[in-house]
C-alpha cells in the first residue's frame, strides 16, 4: 500500500531539513531568486575542504576542455571560471584547453591526444580530463581511440559534462549563420 501522507511529510522533512530557505513556488513571488537562496546556503557551509580529498587532488593535474562555441565564451573569460577559481584556491594544478568549434571531433581529439601526452610528460602525474559538450565528446573520443591513456595510467579519469556524445541537434545551426561567421 502507498505510504500515508503523514509518512510522506516525514520523509520530506528529513530530505529538506538541511535547507533553511523556502524553496517553494511561493518564495519566488517574494523576489528572492534561486541563486540568492543557493548563495545564502553556501555561505552557511564550512569553507574547510576535507584534507584527505585535497591531498588526493594535489596528486592530479586537471585538464579542462571547452565545448562548442568556446571561441565566443572565451571573450568573456568565463568558461569553467568557477571550477578554475576553486582549483586555484586549493592549489591544484590544471590546464585549460580550447579547440576550434569549426573542426571535427575526431580531428580535435587527435590534437587533444597529443596535448595530453605533452602535458603528462611535463607534469608527471595522473590527469583528470573535464570536458564540456563538444569537449566531453573529444575527451571520450581521444580515450577510446587511445586506450593506452587509461591503461598506462596517464589519464586517471574523465568527467564528461553534457557531453555531445552522438552529436548535437544544435550543431548545424551553430555552425551556420551569424554564429558560424563569428567563429570564423
Amino acid at each position: 500500500s502507498p505510504p500515508s501522507p503523514k509518512a510522506n511529510k516525514s520523509m520530506h522533512e528529513k530530505v529538506y531539513a538541511p535547507f533553511s530557505g523556502d524553496f517553494s513556488a511561493n518564495s519566488m513571488d517574494s523576489g528572492v531568486s534561486l541563486e540568492q537562496l543557493y548563495n545564502e546556503e553556501l555561505s552557511k557551509s564550512s569553507n574547510d575542504f576535507p584534507k584527505e580529498l585535497k591531498s588526493e587532488l594535489l596528486l592530479k593535474h586537471f585538464i579542462f576542455i571547452d565545448g562548442i562555441m568556446n571561441e565566443l565564451a572565451s571573450l568573456v573569460s568565463n568558461y569553467f571560471a568557477d571550477n578554475i577559481a576553486e582549483l586555484k584556491r586549493l592549489g591544484v594544478p590544471f590546464t585549460h584547453l580550447r579547440y576550434s568549434s569549426r573542426k571535427s571531433i575526431p580531428r580535435n581529439a587527435e590534437k587533444l591526444h597529443r596535448d595530453i601526452l605533452a602535458i603528462s610528460a611535463k607534469v608527471r602525474r595522473p590527469l583528470v580530463l573535464v570536458g564540456h559538450s563538444m569537449g566531453g565528446a573529444q575527451s571520450l573520443y581521444a580515450i577510446l581511440s587511445h586506450p593506452e591513456l587509461i591503461l598506462d595510467g596517464i589519464v586517471d579519469r574523465a568527467v564528461l559534462v553534457q557531453a555531445a556524445v552522438g552529436g548535437s541537434p544544435l550543431l548545424p545551426h551553430l555552425r551556420g549563420g551569424c554564429v558560424g561567421a563569428c567563429l570564423g
